[in-house]
């Protein structure tokens, strides 16, 4: 954005939207599209998967040693009052 701000390039967006802009023909085909293009990119392959796995939860000891207790374990309980 050259001049401006945000907003100003959704207000122009939004005026191309209406009469004399995209009409509801293109405007379902583009969503249609975009809804294509991130299923594509949500595709969860075993490689994919074996790779979040490692990134993840394939982390050493150590770390898990800083904030879980002795015995590895954690709670996201909250409790306002120790009984």
């Amino acid at each position: 954005i050259l001049e401006g701000g945000v907003l100003g390039v959704m207000r122009i967006a939004f005026q191309n939207m209406e009469s004399g802009g995209i009409d509801a023909t293109w405007s379902k085909a583009i969503e249609g599209l975009r809804h294509a293009f991130r299923r594509l990119q949500q595709i969860n392959t075993a490689a994919r998967a074996r790779r979040n796995v490692q990134r993840h939860y394939d982390l050493s000891g150590d770390l898990y040693r800083l904030f879980l207790d002795e015995d590895m374990q954690y709670s996201c309980a909250y409790f306002e009052q120790p009984d």
